[in-house]
């Protein structure tokens, strides 16, 4: 299980179980969503292996033309399913937050 997974996982928890009140500012709810983001992919950009990376010099160019894209549609889809009230534009956009910090099969390489 990944972090940004876990932190979907608890806030649908929280969210369901009105542990967190509806009250809070929407303002500070985005900090700490952008806070949490941009810690996810700092920790995941800072753990490239530079020199693998010079060998595989066109996987990047392969995941971003191809996979990324997959990885929007395939999550904005499971968030549709998963929330079914969301528009598709919403499903979307939830689908491109969580695509980038997801990670190619569940490993490092």
């Amino acid at each position: 299980m990944t972090a940004p997974i876990a932190f979907i996982a608890a806030g649908m928890l929280f969210g369901a179980s009105h542990l967190i009140s509806a009250s809070i500012n929407n303002e500070v709810l985005l900090l700490v969503g952008s806070i949490a983001l941009a810690l996810v992919l700092f920790t995941d950009a800072s753990r490239i292996n530079i020199s693998l990376l010079r060998v595989n010099a066109n996987l990047p160019a392969r995941l971003l033309i191809i996979g990324l894209p997959l990885t929007i549609a395939v999550g904005a889809v499971i968030a549709a399913l998963l929330f079914t009230n969301l528009t598709i534009w919403q499903a979307a956009i939830i689908g491109a937050v969580l695509a980038p910090t997801t990670r190619v099969w569940g490993k490092r390489s």
